[in-house]
């Protein structure tokens, strides 16, 4: 199988407004909501340093059902949104702790 290589040459500024196209909705959209357009997936040890919880706490907490994981082929990843929902309302005086 043979591999074919296209190459363009291009004037940077033509990059330039190319990208800047792309990108001109996503940082108004930033912009408007306080939130990037899509949400960050942590692994285990990311999610354990984020929200300051030692691996056995983060696992039984998922356990638990006080945080959510998603299963993503072989590896738990945890939404860094859903993270911050999850601590504001355990940790909230309103709430009753378990």
């Amino acid at each position: 199988m043979k591999h074919l290589q296209a190459s363009m040459q291009l004037p940077i500024n033509e990059i330039a407004i190319a990208v800047a196209e792309q990108l001109t909705p996503l940082i108004s959209q930033f912009k408007q909501t306080g939130n990037p357009p899509e949400d960050v997936y942590l692994t285990r040890k990311e999610a354990g340093v984020y929200i300051k919880l030692s691996p056995p706490t983060l696992h039984l907490y998922t356990k638990k059902g006080l945080l959510k994981a998603h299963k993503i082929g072989r590896r738990v990843l945890y939404k860094k949104s859903e993270l911050d929902a999850s601590m504001k309302a355990l940790y909230s005086p309103t709430v009753k702790q378990w």
